[in-house]
């Protein structure tokens, strides 16, 4: 895997993380932003 593309799937996993994060203190509208991010950038 080239290196910008390892850089932005790290960039994928920090949303989905954040994501996880929001989901679990009822967060939903920035939840559903996070998770739209990590699916748009691989």
């Amino acid at each position: 895997m080239k290196d910008e593309a390892r850089r932005w799937m790290m960039f994928a996993d920090e949303n989905l993380q954040s994501a996880k994060i929001l989901l679990e203190s009822n967060l939903f509208n920035p939840c559903l932003q996070n998770i739209q991010h990590c699916v748009e950038k691989p």
